[in-house]
């Protein structure tokens, strides 16, 4: 086992408490399937702070530096912000827990890294993933206080220790999308900035991914992110893509949905992952009443051809 070089920041920190709520949820349909957050409101989440929203925390005592806000965003209106009140010690938001089991999970993130004020001092801000039931992190990026890129891996010298290695630049004060590809089966762990690859790097600790982290070290600059997205072995979702699924609810609570293949059926689970209805289906075309369902968010989990697509859906 690598020895984790952090005098700072141990990784247990962020395995910080049970999540509940859309917990359940994202472990009923992350195998086979893909999970995007955009911290809308359609998704649950209310402008203000952070922590106890949809399975999200932070820090004890850092509320006021975690919040959904609408100052920046890629993907709707609102975002993750990370605020700093200069407080200089490391701070964290963790996302909720999930269940991950593929050999191949693409983690991706829409990220905005503040410039500090004329005269003060940038924050360090890190993208990290993790495994809460292995207790080990799975991958750590830092994007430093210079601009610097760097990556928790090996350090190469035989001693099986972890270092931070150099891994190119970044741009404040502008949305890059950052991803992490992680092919466990092969023992490595991609790394991208706007699809151009900076670091190839060793699966070093978790063999799965369970939970996002974001960590700043709260000097004079935040950041945003949104537009998460989990993704277990890509090429599936990219067959399903093919099977031009659409779906949608219309103003009387009807779930549309159609395929250039059959579909076979349709499941719809709550916020707590009870479900709460099953509807078989044999045609390219369907539609379900919702009529029977409480208003609120649901998850869905649709059968096309075999293969299986997860969306959420908002019942009113």
């Amino acid at each position: 086992m690598f020895t984790f070089i952090d005098e700072i920041l141990n990784f247990k920190l962020f395995i910080m408490k049970k999540i509940t709520l859309l917990a359940a949820l994202l472990v009923a349909f992350y195998s086979n399937a893909q999970i995007e957050t955009s911290f809308e409101t359609g998704e649950g989440f209310t402008v203000g702070a952070l922590n106890g929203q949809n399975g999200w925390a932070n820090t004890t005592g850092a509320d006021a530096n975690f919040s959904i806000s609408t100052d920046q965003a890629t993907d709707g209106t609102q975002s993750l912000q990370l605020i700093p009140t200069n407080g200089q010690s490391n701070l964290v938001a963790l996302g909720p827990t999930i269940t991950s089991s593929a050999d191949v999970v693409v983690f991706t993130v829409d990220a905005f890294i503040e410039a500090a004020p004329t005269g003060g001092e940038n924050s360090d801000v890190q993208i990290i993933t993790q495994s809460p039931s292995q207790e080990l992190v799975t991958a750590r990026v830092n994007f430093d206080f210079q601009g610097n890129v760097s990556v928790l891996d090996d350090d190469g010298t035989g001693t099986e220790t972890l270092a931070f290695i150099p891994a190119g630049t970044f741009v404040r004060n502008a949305f890059f999308e950052f991803k992490i590809e992680h092919r466990f089966a092969d023992n490595e762990i991609l790394y991208y900035i706007d699809d151009s690859l900076i670091y190839t790097g060793e699966a070093f600790g978790a063999t799965n991914v369970e939970s996002a982290v974001f960590l700043f070290d709260n000097f004079e600059s935040g950041a945003y992110f949104d537009n998460l997205t989990y993704a277990e072995n890509p090429l599936a979702v990219e067959e399903f893509a093919a099977l031009n699924f659409t779906q949608f609810v219309d103003s009387n609570n009807t779930l549309y949905m159609s395929s250039n293949e059959v579909l076979e059926s349709v499941e719809l689970y709550n916020v707590l992952g009870k479900q709460v209805k099953t509807v078989k289906l044999a045609s390219q075309e369907a539609q379900v009443s919702l009529a029977d369902l409480s208003s609120g968010i649901y998850l869905a989990k649709v059968t096309v051809n075999g293969q299986n697509k997860s969306f959420k859906l908002i019942k009113k």
